[in-house]
């Protein structure tokens, strides 16, 4: 899971979802919470979302990765807050992300929520996945974040671990043990490049990097194994830079 910046919808489209949400609302006022989940998807199904659609791959990248996983195709729009509980975020622009059908069918309708409301379920486009996870190189799984100083794993990254099963998946685990790979590989190449830039490694691994784990490389975790710890203790420098761009 990588951090998401969420872009503008174009003000036309925004228009078109205020109004399709208001009359979403005013049908939902008059009937019992039971029938809310049908009247959401009918109204989300009869509305063209091809505008909403394409934003959110602008969003994802050129391979248009899952939000989630970020290993298979995000073939479908997903509402963070499941409209079937939630009608009136149905078309919030805010509550929109792309998903693959495996973590769809794995999400469904689960909502999880802390003990003050608020999701723990991570949304990427809100939150920094590696404030709570963490990345097993040797299982190539995603882990919930250690604590230390709360001496306890983080709750969110436990219940998105869970929910989204990413410490069972082995197809996206073979893929970030593949990236992380790559990525020290380009490291390396650095390393032997006297002339080697900040910029020019960031762009370099950001290329092949869908996952996230260039944050996990050097602001994370990763950042204590090598070769990114020879990286920090013969150029200081680079390292340095490098962690500026990041983080």
């Amino acid at each position: 899971m990588r951090r998401i910046t969420r872009l503008p919808l174009a003000s036309d489209v925004e228009g078109a979802m205020a109004a399709a949400q208001a009359r979403l609302n005013s049908e939902i006022a008059g009937l019992p919470q039971e029938k809310w989940a049908k009247a959401a998807g009918a109204a989300w199904d009869g509305h063209d979302s091809g505008a909403t659609r394409s934003t959110l791959h602008a969003m994802a990248g050129p391979r248009q990765r899952c939000m989630y996983c970020c290993d298979s195709h995000g073939d479908s729009i997903d509402h963070f807050r499941p409209k079937s509980t939630y009608p009136r975020q149905t078309f919030s622009w805010p509550n929109l992300l792309l998903n693959c059908t495996e973590c769809g069918r794995y999400k469904g309708q689960w909502f999880p929520l802390d003990d003050h409301g608020g999701p723990l379920l991570i949304d990427p486009t809100v939150d920094d996945p590696w404030d709570h996870l963490d990345f097993d190189p040797e299982t190539g799984n995603l882990v919930a974040r250690y604590d230390p100083v709360h001496s306890c794993f983080s709750n969110r990254g436990e219940e998105t671990v869970r929910l989204l099963r990413l410490d069972r998946r082995e197809a996206v685990a073979r893929g970030m043990q593949k990236t992380l790979r790559q990525l020290h590989e380009r490291v390396e190449r650095a390393l032997a490049d006297p002339q080697a830039s900040a910029d020019r490694l960031i762009a370099d691994m950001r290329q092949i990097d869908e996952y996230g784990l260039i944050a996990w490389c050097f602001i994370g975790s990763g950042r204590r194994d090598a070769p990114l710890t020879t990286l920090r203790e013969q150029r200081p420098d680079l390292w340095e830079e490098c962690v500026s761009r990041v983080g």
